[in-house]
């Protein structure tokens, strides 16, 4: 908790995800991506192509082995990076609808699951 004062609220955390063997957790925020590289104590902004707020990230996976290769999802785009969020790659996603959920299968990190929601007005 005292690890996010720097971003006002932890109430804006919307997803968390974790590798296998460091001390890597990811957050999906209201401030954007955040990261963690000592479980939590603190916290900083992951570089994005998005600003803070302008999309809403609600899904966020990271390859447990590889913890440099992050994926996130908003209503309509998938967005991937290979190196921590240096760089980041787009593609369409066949659907407006907001996803909630990404999965990284365990046994073959090229392989994600995404679970989407309707989103009410």
């Amino acid at each position: 908790k005292e690890g996010l004062v720097p971003f006002k609220s932890e109430k804006g955390i919307f997803d968390l995800v974790q590798d296998q063997k460091s001390k890597i957790v990811l957050a999906a925020s209201k401030y954007g991506v955040l990261r963690s590289k000592d479980f939590g104590k603190t916290w900083e902004s992951v570089r994005l192509i998005t600003s803070p707020g302008q999309v809403q990230i609600r899904a966020l996976a990271l390859d447990t082995i590889n913890p440099n290769t992050i994926y996130y999802a908003t209503p309509a785009t998938f967005y991937h990076s290979a190196d921590g969020g240096s760089t980041w790659k787009t593609e369409k996603l066949p659907s407006t609808r907001l996803p909630r959920s990404l999965v990284v299968d365990p046994k073959n990190a090229k392989v994600l699951y995404i679970g989407v929601a309707q989103i009410l007005e």
